[in-house]
């Protein structure tokens, strides 16, 4: 069974996101890049990805230290995203990592950022 998995890389100073589409045989498409936001300075522990609005389809969540807040990008599917939607983090967060979970055991995935 061949799995085709991505790869998304945040880009600190192009203030994008990367993402290397994989063909299932080690080898991956060129890159798409999403532009996260003017001063972003995303680093690239800062992605995760899984599927945040439970439509089966991975969406790219990245924390942009820069601006103070987090981005997500919802998957269409086959490597296309809708534009970034932004959650602000109050003035200074700087958020620089990003750890999802169901920690409050509701059977829904939340964030948790560290500065």
């Amino acid at each position: 069974m061949n799995t085709e998995l991505d790869i998304v890389i945040a880009n600190y100073d192009s203030e994008s996101v990367s993402i290397f589409l994989g063909y299932g045989n080690g080898s991956f498409a060129n890159s798409e890049n999403l532009l996260t936001s003017a001063g972003s300075n995303s680093y690239s522990c800062v992605v995760t990805v899984r599927d945040y609005n439970n439509d089966v389809i991975q969406d790219i969540v990245v924390a942009n230290q820069g601006t103070n807040n987090l981005g997500i990008f919802l998957g269409y599917g086959k490597g296309t995203f809708l534009s970034m939607i932004l959650y602000p983090m109050g003035y200074g967060s700087r958020p620089f990592s990003i750890v999802g979970g169901d920690f409050s055991k509701d059977k829904k995935f939340e964030f948790c950022r560290s500065q």
